[in-house]
């Protein structure tokens, strides 16, 4: 279609406009990113205070991240490692569409994965409150921009 229309787009780019096929290797989002296991979430529940079956009488001080706000939960802590890894629980409690969670799982990963220079070192997991699925794609950016720029912030004390 490019030869169609008479397009002359240099040869490094293509037609979304970002270099052809190549992602800087410290930009990618692979396995290695994801939190995989239950016990890695569990790790991180744990160190938050809030760990599913604890009393009130067992509840350790909390030593990682929680925030919440603009329907999203996030809680991390600190991993040991140089990689940043993420976990996601969008539940269809509070985003009943199928599309709307799948939306909002792409942004929140391509977020985490451009700002994950940043957010080296820590385990985090999003979860979704109500209302996150009606927020609109630049509205939903800015919510995640302001969580990741508090966990950048935790990180660096």
């Amino acid at each position: 279609m490019r030869s169609a229309l008479n397009l002359s787009l240099p040869d490094h780019l293509d037609i979304a406009g970002g270099a052809a096929g190549k992602v800087h290797p410290a930009r990618r989002f692979t396995a290695a990113h994801r939190l995989l296991k239950p016990e890695e979430y569990e790790q991180v529940f744990n160190a938050t205070g809030h760990a599913a079956g604890q009393s009130a009488v067992q509840k350790t001080a909390p030593r990682g991240y929680q925030s919440s706000g603009g329907g999203v939960t996030v809680r991390a802590i600190r991993n040991g490692s140089s990689l940043p890894r993420l976990g996601l629980i969008i539940s269809k409690k509070s985003i009943r569409r199928a599309v709307d969670r799948n939306r909002v799982k792409r942004l929140v990963r391509e977020g985490f994965r451009l700002c994950q220079t940043r957010l080296s070192g820590l385990d985090v997991v999003i979860m979704s409150r109500a209302g996150l699925g009606e927020l609109p794609n630049p509205k939903l950016r800015a919510v995640l921009d302001k969580h990741w720029d508090a966990l950048a912030r935790w990180r660096a004390r």
